[in-house]
Parts: structure tokens; sequence; C-alpha cells
């Protein structure tokens, strides 16, 4: 979790780079509206596209004090926003859609993770090679980690029994630790924790392998910022800033990823530059895809949203999906495009 000390200092960097920065609008002479806003998990690389937009100034520029903590995956991140416990949240598209069947009122509002970064992280010695080897498999989780979440979907398309892969609930900080330890055969995570993992796993000699979802036919929406039904009514200004603030960080993040890494390594210097770049670097493929090109950063299409949806209603045997107009919406974004390069 993101401490109090690494809060303050990024809201510092924030204020001076707007204040170097020199924007209109006098946001620092009037009270900066206070948010939180939720990672899915502890910081790490992929988390990295966002540190622009505070230390930047992208959030100071739109008179919001944002405050970031970390959740224990996407489920209990949208427990929080659905209970108001925070404005915004970092959350899997697939748990979305669960939630709506679960009367948990939160809404995407923004796309992040494009291409699924979903993936599987095993110990080479297990022999996992492709996804029907994970069957009969131990492997560490998260209580609600959209990898576990959506496992039966995954099975499906793959042709085995996601009811036979032996998933162990332990905490995040766990899941490295036991796999070095061979505690377990893998661990759920996201392809861009990769890095930290095989670094981890080079120190003692252990080789690591990968089966990511998008490689073995997942074409679904990822992680996407979300927030309450009631504050996209109540406050959509709110919303936009926040989402504007967000895209302009992304956009900052895919074009300028050197000084994006070097920003994430100063409030999170337990991982190595190396480490810190190739995860960034991951996390920005799922984002420069060609529909961010012509629609916008954020903006999501209906036909991989109905896709995200149906995926997600038949691997878990749902009885009614939920109306795509009660899962996403691209009415709070402000069009800004990556940079073509």
């Amino acid at each position: 979790m993101t401490t109090d000390i690494q809060r303050r200092r990024l809201l510092r960097g924030a204020l001076a780079a707007a204040a170097v920065a020199g924007f209109a609008r006098p946001v620092f002479a009037q009270a900066r509206k206070p948010v939180k806003f939720l990672f899915d998990v502890l910081p790490n690389p992929k988390h990295g596209l966002f540190y622009p937009a505070a230390k930047k100034g992208f959030f100071a520029a739109e008179g919001l004090d944002v405050t970031i903590e970390s959740s224990k995956g996407s489920a209990d991140v949208i427990q929080n926003v659905a209970s108001g416990a925070a404005q915004f949240g970092f959350a899997d598209a697939s748990a979305v859609v669960l939630s709506r069947t679960r009367d948990l009122p939160v809404t995407l509002v923004a796309m992040v993770h494009y291409k699924t970064l979903m993936s599987v992280i095993t110990r080479a010695p297990s022999g996992v090679e492709k996804p029907a080897d994970l069957v009969g498999k131990k492997i560490a989780s998260t209580s609600g980690d959209a990898v576990r979440m959506v496992m039966p979907a995954f099975a499906k398309m793959n042709g085995f029994d996601g009811e036979k892969v032996n998933f162990l609930t332990v905490n995040q900080p766990a899941k490295a630790s036991m796999l070095m330890a061979g505690q377990v055969d893998g661990v759920c995570d996201y392809l861009s924790a990769m890095p930290i993992y095989r670094e981890a796993g080079k120190a003692i000699g252990l080789k690591l392998k990968a089966i990511s979802y998008a490689d073995y036919g997942l074409d679904i929406y990822s992680n996407g910022i979300i927030v309450h039904d009631d504050l996209l009514r109540s406050d959509p200004a709110l919303v936009k800033s926040f989402v504007r603030a967000i895209a302009q960080g992304l956009e900052f993040a895919a074009s300028q990823r050197d000084e994006t890494a070097r920003i994430f390594r100063e409030y999170q210097p337990q991982y190595s530059e190396a480490v810190t770049r190739e995860g960034l670097d991951i996390a920005v493929d799922s984002l420069l895809v060609p529909e961010v090109f012509s629609g916008g950063i954020g903006a999501m299409s209906a036909g991989k949203m109905e896709r995200t949806i149906k995926t997600t209603v038949e691997a878990y045997g749902l009885a009614k999906a939920p109306a795509a107009a009660s899962v996403y919406t691209n009415a709070m974004l402000p069009g800004i495009f990556p940079r073509k390069t």
C-alpha cells in the first residue's frame, strides 16, 4: 500500500510541477477536492501508467487532491467503490460484469488494459507448457483476483476443467515467496508482473514461465477506471475531471516512458530500472491498440464489451447478462488521443 509519506511526496511533486507549468486555472488558491483512487493490488510497474497524473500536475490542474491506496484484487476494489469507501477504482471489466449481477452499482468510465494481461506464472519444473497443464496444479491467488475469476471462461475455450485447478487463497505479498519456495506451482498475476517474478527467480536459479490468457484466445477487456453510479449521476463534472487527468497521464506515460519509469521508481524504489521499464512497456502495449488511436484513450467499443459480457456470463453460468449500458459508458471521456510514433 502506498504509504502516507509517499502520498505526501507524490502530491507535493504534483503541486510543484503544476506551479512550474503555469496552469491557467488558479487551483491552488482554492481548496482541492479530495478523492480516493484504489489500485487493484500493491503498486507494481503496470501502475506506473498512473503516476504522471500526479507528478506532472494533471490531477492538481483539475482541482483534485488524490489519495492512492491499494486493494486485494478487482472484487475488493469494486466492493470499496460500491460502499462509498473510495470514489474511483482500477478494476477488471469481467469483475464489473459480475458485480452487476450482484447489485453492486459500479460503472466503467475509461479502459486502460485493452488487451488482457491476465496470466498464470509458473515454475518451469512444474511442467506447465499449455493451459490444460494447469489441471491438478496448486495456484496461489488472492480471493478477488480477476485472473482466478475468469479461469472458467479461459478453461472452457482451451478444453479443460477449470474446477480442477487447485487455487490457494493467499495475500498478494505472499505469492512471490510461495512460488520461489516451491510451495505452489504457480500464481495468478498480470503479465506485467512477470519481470518482477523473473528477477526474483533468477537470483535463486529458478526459471519461470507464463501462460498468458491473451495468447490463448481470451480477447476481452481487462482493467479500467470505475466509479459508483451515484457519483456518475450526481457529479459528472468530478468524474470527467478525474478521467481527463488519468487520460493525460496515460498519454504522457505512453510517449515518455523513460521519464515515467523514473517517476515510478522515485516512489517505488524497490523495483530495478530493468524490471520497471519492462513492466511499463507491457502495460503500454496493452493500452496502445488500434481502437485507442481511432476512439481516443479510455474509449470502449460496443462489440468488444458485448464479447466481454458474453464470455463472463457463459463462464459463470449466469442466468441473465447485465445490459452493456449498465457496465460501461464513454460519456466521461475527454477525447485525448495517443501520439503516433
